[in-house]
């Protein structure tokens, strides 16, 4: 037990003489200070934003909302992204209503 705490202390002299863990040390005090300085901004859970955005989307068009409750069933936010800008996974979905029809 000794040896231990033996080289924890020395350590942390180590650390406290070192220029580079000095500037790393000031750089974590400081992002963490910027984290607590920024406003708070709540946000909605998944499950509240799906139900606000397909009742909207079931107002301006019935089709949409479809969409947009086939996009939540099937899951395609894995492959898509949750705002369906596209990844790697899969391609980009915003403008889809306008390039298909109810017919296609």
């Amino acid at each position: 037990m000794i040896a231990l705490v033996t080289l924890g202390v020395r350590t942390r002299e180590q650390d406290r003489s070192d220029p580079a863990v000095a500037r790393q040390r000031d750089a974590q005090r400081d992002g963490v200070r910027a984290f607590i300085a920024e406003a708070f901004e709540s946000q909605e859970s998944a499950g509240s934003l799906r139900v606000a955005n397909a009742s909207l989307a079931a107002v301006a068009s019935p089709l949409t909302a479809r969409g947009r409750k086939v996009f939540g069933d099937q899951s395609c936010d894995v492959c898509h992204n949750q705002d369906g800008h596209g990844s790697n996974s899969g391609p980009s979905l915003v403008g889809a209503p306008g390039r298909h029809t109810e017919a296609r």
